[in-house]
């Protein structure tokens, strides 16, 4: 999930993934998967993904919220990008 951007299989639009609202008897839960690698040259990377699932109208609904890349660049200075600027995940795979 962290790396492709696509929902386990079975998880059921979302709804198996992250925790169910009717559980907490609300009808919205928000989440976030934060995952830390090493690229081959040694970079660190971080990437940030929100998601938010709501049940209204004994429906599920799935929404991708902000998504950020985070890495350094030559200079060593942090640089963040979000999900408006690029496809985060054809940049991670």
């Amino acid at each position: 999930m962290a790396t492709s951007g696509s929902l386990p299989p079975l998880s059921t639009n979302g709804k198996t993934f992250i925790c169910d609202p009717k559980i907490t008897n609300t009808t919205e839960v928000k989440s976030s998967i934060k995952l830390k690698f090493q690229t081959p040259r040694d970079k660190e990377v971080i990437i940030v993904r929100n998601f938010l699932l709501t049940y209204k109208n004994s429906k599920y609904e799935f929404k991708r919220l902000e998504q950020l890349l985070k890495s350094t660049n030559s200079k060593n200075e942090l640089v963040t990008i979000n999900s408006t600027c690029i496809d985060i995940d054809k940049q991670v795979l």
